[in-house]
Protein backbone atom coordinates (compact mmCIF):
# COMPACT_ATOMS: atom_id res chain seq x y z
CA UNK A 1 0.00 0.00 0.00
CA UNK A 2 1.48 3.16 -1.20
CA UNK A 3 1.66 6.28 1.96
CA UNK A 4 -0.88 8.16 0.10
CA UNK A 5 -3.72 5.33 0.66
CA UNK A 6 -2.08 4.42 4.11
CA UNK A 7 -3.35 8.10 5.06
CA UNK A 8 -5.81 8.05 3.91
CA UNK A 9 -7.78 4.16 4.87
CA UNK A 10 -5.50 2.80 7.72
CA UNK A 11 -7.25 2.76 11.57
CA UNK A 12 -10.56 4.34 10.43
CA UNK A 13 -13.74 2.09 10.68
CA UNK A 14 -16.74 3.90 9.05
CA UNK A 15 -19.11 4.66 11.87
CA UNK A 16 -22.79 4.52 11.62
CA UNK A 17 -22.95 7.53 9.73
CA UNK A 18 -20.95 5.84 7.22
CA UNK A 19 -18.93 9.18 6.50
CA UNK A 20 -15.99 8.78 4.31
CA UNK A 21 -13.51 10.75 6.31
CA UNK A 22 -12.67 10.56 10.27
CA UNK A 23 -15.12 12.62 12.39
CA UNK A 24 -13.36 15.07 14.80
CA UNK A 25 -14.52 14.20 18.13
CA UNK A 26 -14.33 17.69 20.04
CA UNK A 27 -15.18 15.75 23.78
CA UNK A 28 -13.71 15.64 27.07
CA UNK A 29 -15.57 12.48 28.70
CA UNK A 30 -17.15 9.59 27.62
CA UNK A 31 -20.84 8.08 28.91
CA UNK A 32 -19.86 4.36 30.65
CA UNK A 33 -22.97 1.82 30.46
CA UNK A 34 -22.61 1.38 34.41
CA UNK A 35 -20.25 1.27 37.22
CA UNK A 36 -19.32 -2.11 36.19
CA UNK A 37 -18.24 -0.46 32.92
CA UNK A 38 -16.54 2.22 34.32
CA UNK A 39 -14.01 -0.47 36.35
CA UNK A 40 -13.24 -2.38 34.04
CA UNK A 41 -12.33 0.50 31.44
CA UNK A 42 -10.29 2.02 34.08
CA UNK A 43 -8.38 -1.10 35.37
CA UNK A 44 -7.79 -1.94 31.48
CA UNK A 45 -10.22 -5.33 31.75
CA UNK A 46 -11.26 -3.72 28.59
CA UNK A 47 -10.52 -1.08 25.93
CA UNK A 48 -12.51 2.31 25.55
CA UNK A 49 -12.59 5.74 25.89
CA UNK A 50 -12.48 7.13 29.58
CA UNK A 51 -11.06 10.91 29.09
CA UNK A 52 -10.11 12.88 26.14
CA UNK A 53 -6.07 13.02 26.99
CA UNK A 54 -5.89 9.11 27.34
CA UNK A 55 -7.56 8.52 24.26
CA UNK A 56 -9.76 9.55 21.44
CA UNK A 57 -11.13 8.07 18.64
CA UNK A 58 -9.76 11.03 16.62
CA UNK A 59 -5.93 10.71 17.81
CA UNK A 60 -6.30 6.94 18.24
CA UNK A 61 -6.85 7.02 14.06
CA UNK A 62 -3.71 8.99 13.81
CA UNK A 63 -1.77 6.93 15.89
CA UNK A 64 -2.34 3.93 13.71
CA UNK A 65 -2.09 6.25 10.50
CA UNK A 66 1.66 6.94 11.41
CA UNK A 67 2.41 3.69 13.07
CA UNK A 68 1.42 2.37 9.61
CA UNK A 69 3.48 5.22 7.83
CA UNK A 70 6.28 4.30 10.02
CA UNK A 71 6.71 0.67 9.81
CA UNK A 72 5.52 0.49 13.44
CA UNK A 73 3.04 -1.56 15.10
CA UNK A 74 1.45 1.54 17.18
CA UNK A 75 1.98 5.02 17.98
CA UNK A 76 1.97 7.37 20.71
CA UNK A 77 0.65 11.32 19.98
CA UNK A 78 1.46 13.75 22.52
CA UNK A 79 0.91 17.06 22.10
CA UNK A 80 4.35 18.80 23.22
CA UNK A 81 8.27 17.35 22.76
CA UNK A 82 8.28 17.35 26.73
CA UNK A 83 5.40 15.43 26.74
CA UNK A 84 6.63 12.92 24.34
CA UNK A 85 10.05 12.71 26.25
CA UNK A 86 8.44 11.88 29.34
CA UNK A 87 5.83 9.31 28.40
CA UNK A 88 6.81 5.92 29.55
CA UNK A 89 7.52 3.97 26.59
CA UNK A 90 6.93 0.47 26.53
CA UNK A 91 9.83 -0.60 24.00
CA UNK A 92 13.54 -0.69 25.05
CA UNK A 93 14.99 2.34 24.20
CA UNK A 94 17.02 0.42 21.70
CA UNK A 95 14.59 -0.06 19.61
CA UNK A 96 12.33 3.18 19.56
CA UNK A 97 12.26 5.20 16.43
CA UNK A 98 11.48 8.51 16.85
CA UNK A 99 9.62 10.63 14.21
CA UNK A 100 7.76 13.94 14.62
CA UNK A 101 6.24 16.43 12.70
CA UNK A 102 6.13 20.29 13.28
CA UNK A 103 2.35 21.92 15.01
CA UNK A 104 2.68 24.09 11.61
CA UNK A 105 3.77 21.77 9.29
CA UNK A 106 1.83 21.66 6.23
CA UNK A 107 3.70 19.06 4.06
CA UNK A 108 1.86 15.59 3.34
CA UNK A 109 4.24 12.91 2.10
Amino acid sequence: MKDQTKLLHVGYEKDSQRTMEVPIYQTTAYEFKDAQHAANLFELKELGNIYTRLMNPTTDVFEKRFAALEGGAAAIATASGMAAILTPSPMSPKRVITSSVPANSTAVP
